[in-house]
Order: C-alpha cells, then structure tokens, then sequence
C-alpha cells in the first residue's frame, strides 16, 4: 500500500484475504504420519521457495508433498492431484501432512498458511507474509535463518504438546483474523476511509 499511495500520492489498501472455513476437519493432529507438504512446487526457477522448501525437509527422510499433477524425478517428492471437491480435498489434507512448508522469497500474503490453519496442520515459514505470521507467528523464522526452522521442525515433530498447542492457536488465529466476519469488517473500514 505504502507503495502506490508514494506514486499516486493519494491513500492506498491492501484489499483482506478470506478464506471460507469448511466444516470441522477430521483431523489425527500429533499421531498422523510424519509428512511435509509444500506450498508448491515450481523446481530449480520456481520464486516461491519450493526447493528451499524441498532442500530444507529432505533431511528429515519423511514424504514431502506438493499440490500438481506433474511426476518429478526427486527423492520424497509425491504430488497429491487437486480434487474438485473443495471439502473432501482438506479432509484428505487434514489426515496425511503433518507440516505444511511456506518459503517465498518475496513478501506476499499467501493462502497455504491459511488453508494449513483451516485444516489444522501447523505452517513453518519466514516471517515475509502476513498470513504466516498471523496464523503461526511461533512458527515463523526470520529470513533467511534455516537453523531456525530446522528447530522449529525437530519441536513440533518430537513434541505433542507443542504440536497441539500450535495447531488449535492457529485455527483460532485463521478464523479470528481471515474469517467472513474479520473480512466484512475490514472492508467496511476501507470503505468508509474512502
């Protein structure tokens, strides 16, 4: 926003991302399999982060996960298709990963930490985003420090405590800020601003 109100020199906003909650998830929160998922997948070009990502969890010789179609000749990397059906796709979410990964390079809002909140699946990423840092502030690393992330992985994989207490204050972080209410209200705010 600072941005186009500097070049238009009048007042700029950045419009509020809203995500629909879909029912309760099933969810086997601590006790699901050991899988990462990441926020996508774009290889060796890709400016999201994903082989950051991919680089990043390799290590822990567990599943990791990416949204396409496409067969890619890596160790652990699965794809997992997009299915249509918007609430049987998170409930599938929901019982496989265990750890979503959100690594852009860019600032950028992002609706994977979003749908990890939805789903209760815990995020770790850099603190680049407003939605990462708003759903999962405790699991936000500073960029680029992957000694901090590897931390905060080893934690949330060897600790059910955490694991737990990280996942429902996300869900209740995801609908207190990115909720229909959250949303009508923030565009209201605009709107009278204008």
């Amino acid at each position: 926003a600072d941005y186009f109100e500097e070049l238009y020199n009048k007042p700029a906003f950045i419009h509020p991302q809203l995500i629909i909650p879909i029912e309760e998830v099933s969810n086997l929160g601590f006790d699901k399999p050991n899988n990462f998922c990441l926020s996508s997948f774009g290889g060796i070009q890709d400016k999201g982060g994903s082989m950051d990502g991919y680089l990043l969890v390799k290590d822990f010789n567990f599943p990791i996960h990416y949204f396409g179609e496409a067969e890619l000749n890596l160790p652990l990397l699965e794809p997992i298709p997009y299915d249509p059906d918007y609430g049987g796709f998170n409930q599938k979410l929901s019982k496989l990963i265990k750890i979503g990964v959100n690594l852009p390079h860019l600032p950028i809002g992002g609706s994977f930490p979003l749908q990890c909140a939805m789903n209760k699946i815990p995020c770790v990423g850099w603190n680049n985003g407003d939605p990462q840092q708003d759903c999962f502030p405790d699991l936000t690393a500073s960029y680029p420090s992957f000694n901090e992330l590897r931390i905060i992985i080893k934690k949330l994989l060897n600790e059910r405590n955490f694991y737990t207490e990280i996942t429902e204050k996300g869900y209740e972080n995801f609908i207190n800020k990115y909720s229909f209410e959250s949303y009508i209200n923030k565009v209201t705010n605009i709107l009278e601003l204008i």
